[in-house]
């Protein structure tokens, strides 16, 4: 299948099935209040107590969320079991911090390679021997004292790790919904986060095919993105980010899974 059409497709697949759509939808704004509410409460001798029930409660939604994802995806039957429902909802939030925290550790590694730390220490120590009156001043006044070499430096080091920093992430995300269709097919956790076998995905398929396919992907989620902030003028934040998280659940869950699943699975029948 080819990636116009997949996209196309997936485009379509949020609003296929209206009433899914609806339901994940009506689940992830209740966990939107619910974590509003909770920011609301005073920090007093119950506050702990809300926030494990909330906890609780958020992944049980999560994890129906889940089950109606793998319905619309893959034609799955739907099935009610709080304590399976809490295993698919801790699953998907583990998963999730999996692929946020590889990218963000590796962007710290960085700061010394792409120069950033070293331009900022180097301005630090400049600025601390100069005679004003830094606790008075913002950055934006301080770097006007600084030589221009000394901000060239600086700006070109803070481009260059943003640049690479934002490679990292879009790449990580998209390994993060390859694992998402691995742990549906596989119901197992270990694989969805096993970097070996996510990379011998992206080379089953081809490089070039995946990084063109993920250039796409991420054009559609800016678009999406911007379209979104512009809504929010006009409606709460709450209503907004919960349509963006359900739209992107089935939109890059039915993708991914066309783009890498559709050919055969012996690659992956070792890991069942």
């Amino acid at each position: 299948m080819r990636i116009r059409q997949i996209i196309i497709e997936s485009l379509k697949m949020p609003f296929t099935d209206f009433k899914a759509f609806l339901v994940v939808y009506l689940l992830m704004f209740s966990c939107e209040i619910l974590s509003y509410i909770l920011r609301l409460l005073p920090v007093d001798d119950y506050y702990l107590g809300w926030f494990i029930l909330k906890t609780v409660v958020s992944l049980m939604m999560l994890g129906i969320s889940m089950n109606i994802v793998q319905k619309v995806v893959f034609g799955k039957s739907l099935h009610f079991n709080i304590k399976h429902h809490l295993v698919e909802g801790f699953n998907e939030y583990v998963l999730t911090l999996y692929y946020i925290l590889i990218p963000s550790l590796l962007s710290i590694l960085l700061l010394g390679p792409t120069g950033l730390y070293f331009n900022v220490i180097h301005v630090y120590e400049y600025i601390l021997d100069m005679d004003i009156n830094v606790a008075s001043s913002t950055v934006m006044e301080l770097l006007h004292f600084l030589p221009e070499s000394m901000n060239i430096n600086l700006y070109h080091s803070i481009q260059l790790h943003l640049l690479i920093t934002l490679f990292l992430f879009v790449l990580f995300t998209s390994f993060s919904y390859i694992g998402r269709i691995l742990m549906f097919k596989f119901g197992s956790l270990k694989v969805a986060c096993d970097l070996r076998i996510i990379l011998r995905v992206v080379r089953k398929m081809g490089y070039g095919h995946f990084m063109k396919f993920v250039l796409i992907f991420t054009l559609i989620v800016v678009v999406v993105v911007n379209f979104l902030i512009y809504l929010d003028i006009f409606i709460d934040d709450v209503f907004i980010s919960a349509f963006f998280e359900v739209f992107l659940l089935l939109f890059s869950s039915n993708s991914f899974y066309k783009l890498f699943f559709n050919a055969d699975m012996e690659l992956f029948k070792k890991s069942e």
